[in-house]
């Protein structure tokens, strides 16, 4: 049971305990830091409150049961515990603040001699909260950010299926260290083995042409919760949408393009690879959606976020 502490220091679920995030320590042994065998979830609050929690823990599990990893908890007590986490941090929450709750699950610490013995025993559970980065992509919402699609390809759902949301993502880390190399306000986008549009690091990818919302179908990417709720506004706006392969060239030539995580929810793109995309400004169809998502969660999304622009 969580006791209402209300120190400076945010608190942490580790393994049954909640505990101040200091003391919040795994065996270097544990799968998550021996070989990336681990998934999780990032849920985001808006004003405080988790959005889609349930979405979210859902497709957690879906990922625990591909990668063969038992939780020891039912998806009800995970989102209990993510609640409580919440709550014992909610003091720490400034003005126009507002959090991702991480839920992740690894193997379990790794046997000694793992190579003849791969049954791993116990999982590890850490829930934990960050505060939104919001100056890091707050002026996007004005300029747009700019898409790079390094060298290196998406891992091939051949290999890995890209619907398990995994730790294991050392492509995505490797084109986003090559995006900002070429461009500091680059986002990396990656390609396919076969050269179509894939994802970013952790975010999806829209394009509008002639009107028509385009994404990459599901099977190279993984299905965001985010991406999910564009199309949602999009049926309730009666745009349309197609799921489908995007080559370059679509994109080189679309009208308008985005990005959609937890983070930033949408976030305009108006360069791909140092070639201006449309009229090199966040386009209408664009800001339309946002202000649907602002209402549906009763917060104005791009204000809060350029309000921390203009902290001291």
């Amino acid at each position: 049971m969580l006791e209402k502490k209300r120190g400076k220091e945010r608190i942490v679920y580790l393994d049954g305990r909640f505990v101040p995030e200091s003391q919040a320590k795994i065996s270097i042994f544990d799968t998550a830091f021996h070989n990336a065998y681990m998934v999780h979830e990032a849920i985001r609050t808006f004003n405080g409150k988790l959005f889609k929690l349930e979405e979210h823990t859902a497709r957690l599990f879906r990922s625990l049961r591909c990668a063969r990893i038992d939780a020891a908890m039912g998806p009800s007590e995970m989102k209990k515990i993510s609640l409580e986490v919440l709550e014992a941090n909610q003091h720490l929450l400034g003005e126009n603040d507002d959090y991702w709750i991480y839920q992740h699950v690894s193997a379990g610490v790794v046997p000694q001699f793992r190579y003849e013995d791969r049954t791993y025993k116990d999982s590890t559970v850490i829930i934990y909260c960050w505060m939104l980065p919001f100056k890091a992509y707050a002026r996007y919402y004005e300029v747009g950010a700019h898409a790079i699609t390094p060298w290196v390809r998406r891992i091939s759902p051949q290999c890995v299926d890209p619907k398990i949301k995994t730790c294991s993502r050392m492509d995505l880390n490797l084109g986003t260290r090559e995006a900002k190399l070429i461009d500091p306000d680059g986002y990396c986008l990656l390609l396919d083995e076969q050269t179509n549009v894939a994802e970013g690091d952790g975010y999806n990818f829209f394009i509008v042409s002639k009107g028509v919302l385009r994404t990459p179908s599901l099977r190279n990417v993984l299905g965001g919760i985010s991406r999910e709720t564009v199309m949602e506004l999009a049926k309730e706006m009666k745009i349309c949408v197609e799921e489908t392969d995007i080559q370059t060239y679509d994109v080189y030539n679309a009208d308008e393009a985005f990005f959609t995580a937890t983070s930033y929810c949408i976030l305009p793109v108006t360069k791909f690879n140092g070639i201006q995309i449309g009229q090199g400004k966040p386009g209408l169809l664009t800001k339309r959606l946002l202000e649907a998502w602002s209402n549906k969660v009763g917060i104005n999304i791009v204000k809060q976020t350029l309000s921390h622009l203009e902290e001291k």
